[in-house]
């Protein structure tokens, strides 16, 4: 376009403007000899901007298109380490509710497990521990009636044995 411009304002110059004599007797003898190599020109430096403008945009495209992709896998990098970040704290509370459940088992009723509010399991474990407390006081309530229960068949004893 800038070419095309160009070449009509040479030619507009060449053929339409006022001159002196002496370019008016070169212009009639060889007008095509210098307009010629004029217009070839500008064509030529315009087909080289065209292709290295072009050129460019499509680097500049490129690097674009890899800066997304460097963005994406640092996404997806980061993604993964949070996953398996997760995945590990959630291997380690499972495994932490599994040893109180054996200790438990075992007969440990004070085992608790040791999870707090900002793990995932936090309110299963919850669960567990408000569940093993009542348990416990359970036992202990119970170990108290077993007591009292001993103690009042002991006096039973004693008084059948003062009313024979």
């Amino acid at each position: 376009m800038f070419a095309t411009g160009n070449s009509l304002f040479t030619l507009y110059a060449m053929t339409l403007m006022p001159h002196n004599a002496e370019l008016n007797a070169i212009l009639k003898v060889s007008f095509i000899s210098i307009v010629t190599p004029i217009i070839l020109s500008q064509l030529i430096v315009s087909v080289v901007a065209y292709l290295w403008v072009t050129g460019a945009v499509h680097a500049i495209r490129r690097a674009d298109r890899a800066e997304e992709i460097a963005q994406l896998e640092h996404a997806l990098a980061v993604n993964a380490e949070i996953t398996a970040q997760q995945k590990e704290q959630l291997e380690t509370s499972i495994q932490k509710i599994i040893e109180t459940n054996t200790r438990v088992a075992n007969g440990d009723f004070d085992a608790r497990v040791p999870l707090t509010k900002d793990n995932v399991l936090w309110q299963v474990s919850s669960s567990l521990n408000n569940f093993l407390s009542r348990l416990q006081r359970s036992r202990q309530e119970l170990h108290q009636m077993r007591v009292e229960l001993e103690q009042s068949r002991e006096e039973n004893s004693r008084l059948k044995g003062l009313l024979r």
